[in-house]
């Protein structure tokens, strides 16, 4: 079911600026976080839930079998994924190492192997922390 579902919303928002972060499904439940480049609305929320449960009957699939749920990330969530790091270039972050080490800082850059923070306390350099060693990452308010 979470291929099937993926593929839907894959699909439809394939060449906008909305992308998928996460998709968990839960024993009769499916949560689904979508963001985009610019952010993303009660809007985009409500035409994507739409779109998906319109694909799922054409499936013949019944999605009043379980809750579907699309929101977008809020404040509280881990940052995952390329393009949610590159949308928050500019913002303080903490981060959880793979060794339980927390680090802080102005998120400077992004690329395909991980980002580099740069210091609140200026005296200390540009630090960069690959994807894989990241366990969590938040948007510092």
């Amino acid at each position: 079911m979470k291929e099937i579902i993926e593929k839907i919303i894959s699909d439809k928002i394939e060449g906008t600026q909305v992308f998928l972060v996460e998709m968990n499904i839960l024993k009769n439940k499916v949560e689904i976080i979508i963001d985009g480049d610019a952010g993303s609305s009660l809007e985009d929320c409500a035409l994507l839930n739409r779109h998906l449960h319109r694909r799922l009957e054409e499936m013949n699939i019944d999605a009043g079998e379980f809750m579907v749920e699309i929101s977008s990330p809020g404040l509280e969530r881990d940052i995952k994924g390329l393009r949610t790091y590159k949308k928050n270039v500019g913002r303080n972050l903490r981060v959880r190492n793979s060794q339980g080490k927390y680090l802080s800082g102005k998120l400077a850059m992004v690329d395909e192997r991980g980002i580099m923070l740069a210091a609140v306390n200026q005296n200390k350099k540009l630090e960069f922390i690959n994807y894989s060693e990241i366990q969590e990452a938040k948007a510092i308010i």
